[in-house]
């Protein structure tokens, strides 16, 4: 970071970028990052998997970023995979247990004629400390339900009188012992 910090502010000085950033998944890389030498010179933070329905650690070092003016991206809402209808990919680190939680909120909810898919991103809409939020999606469809669903959260008149995601939010939460309010 020493030296290619301002490798990269010389780059956006010519024109030749238009902002300096990092991701990674570890909040304490991300935090040693932003403190670190030259971090003045960066305009924002991709960080992913740490603001949804089962973990809400982002929160508190979106806070610090902002302060120092980096803006957060706050991706993958849905867990990396976790939290979607279809569940996820064999390589994701989470335990058994919480997987098959997942799977079993998922059924539950598809039952209700709902989604668990829906409602992470929902609660993540909703709950982004972020100037940006990052979705995943791989098919046209998903592309249409997400613009669906952002308008919906924005939508005064819409029937939320079900918070379906608080809900799941807590029993996720407290399975994983993770406090999300």
């Amino acid at each position: 970071a020493e030296k290619s910090l301002p490798a990269l502010q010389r780059l956006k000085e010519r024109g030749w970028t238009r902002a300096i950033g990092f991701s990674c998944y570890p909040l304490s890389v991300a935090r040693k990052f932003s403190n670190g030498p030259n971090s003045n010179l960066i305009d924002f933070a991709l960080l992913y998997g740490h603001n949804n329905l089962i973990d809400s650690t982002l929160l508190p070092l979106a806070e610090e970023l902002k302060e120092k003016d980096i803006s957060v991206i706050d991706a993958s809402p849905l867990a990396l995979g976790l939290l979607t209808d279809n569940g996820p990919p064999e390589w994701h680190a989470a335990p058994d247990e919480v997987k098959k939680l997942c799977s079993k909120l998922s059924a539950e909810l598809t039952g209700k004629g709902l989604s668990l898919q829906t409602a992470a991103v929902r609660h993540a809409f909703r709950k982004t400390p972020g100037s940006s939020l990052l979705v995943g999606m791989s098919s046209a469809k998903e592309v249409e339900a997400n613009v669906a669903l952002v308008k919906s959260v924005f939508d005064k008149s819409a029937d939320d009188s079900i918070p379906i995601e608080e809900m799941l939010a807590q029993q996720l939460g407290a399975y994983c012992g993770i406090n999300l309010s």
